[in-house]
């Protein structure tokens, strides 16, 4: 059985390999069909950031993957957007007005919600501060949008994992129901 749970982790990272970044968020989304959902739609995405080009960009993207986006343009209008509904939190640190490490540190004290810093600040001291501030990721500009999804899609599977929304049995079972599909081929367990 651990075999076969490891082989299951091992399988996204071999077509992300073989077929790219397009390639695997299509298998994604043909596993999602598959299961009748998209369970991706159901997240919120809170992006904070002062450039409206960047964060057009990123609601672009993730708009693309399905997932509910509220932007806000300073610290002060992502703590009024903020709620228990956000799911996770893409936050600038360098903002007029509320920083970005005392928006964070504001979210901390009502939240666990993971938080994102996507920053030009590029010194390993900046990263320790927003890492030691609340932030759970670090980012620095100019960034692929590859990896942004790729930490974004890891940040909320550790959290619904730690939050206990679903535990590890759970996900496996999940995941062996659900035909893995992909350029024309279907992997099916059963």
């Amino acid at each position: 059985m651990r075999w076969e749970s490891r082989t299951k982790r091992i399988l996204p990272f071999i077509s992300l390999v073989t077929y790219g970044i397009s390639g695997y968020n299509q298998i994604e989304k043909d596993r999602d069909k598959a299961k009748g959902e998209n369970p991706m739609n159901q997240y919120k995405i809170l992006i904070i950031e002062d450039s409206q080009e960047i964060r057009e960009g990123i609601r672009l993207l993730l708009n693309d993957e399905s997932y509910q986006i509220l932007e806000a343009a300073s610290g002060e209008q992502g703590l009024e957007l903020f709620s228990d509904e956000i799911d996770l939190v893409i936050l600038d640190i360098m903002m007029p007005g509320i920083s970005g490490l005392r928006t964070c540190e504001e979210i901390r004290n009502h939240s666990n919600v993971p938080i994102l810093f996507l920053t030009a600040l590029v010194q390993e001291s900046d990263r320790l501060i927003g890492l030691m501030a609340g932030g759970d990721d670090y980012l620095t500009k100019p960034f692929s949008y590859a990896e942004l999804l790729a930490r974004i899609k890891a940040l909320l599977r550790r959290y619904y994992v730690y939050k206990g929304k679903f535990d590890l049995q759970q996900m496996d079972e999940m995941e062996s129901q659900t035909p893995i599909r992909g350029g024309g081929i279907v992997i099916n367990e059963a």
